[in-house]
């Protein structure tokens, strides 16, 4: 799997902003949001 950087060297799936991430995955920046904070969740569920 390679790696998309930005225009400084860093990785932009580790700095990405959550528009830029969402316009390259094809949804909308609503949906990356939503799914955004799906994975927060599910990151703090203490199960």
């Amino acid at each position: 799997m390679s790696r998309a950087t930005s225009s400084s060297s860093s990785p932009v799936r580790e700095h990405g902003c959550v528009r830029c991430l969402a316009r390259d995955a094809g949804i909308s920046q609503a949906t990356s949001y939503r799914y955004l904070h799906e994975g927060k969740d599910v990151l703090a569920d203490p199960r």
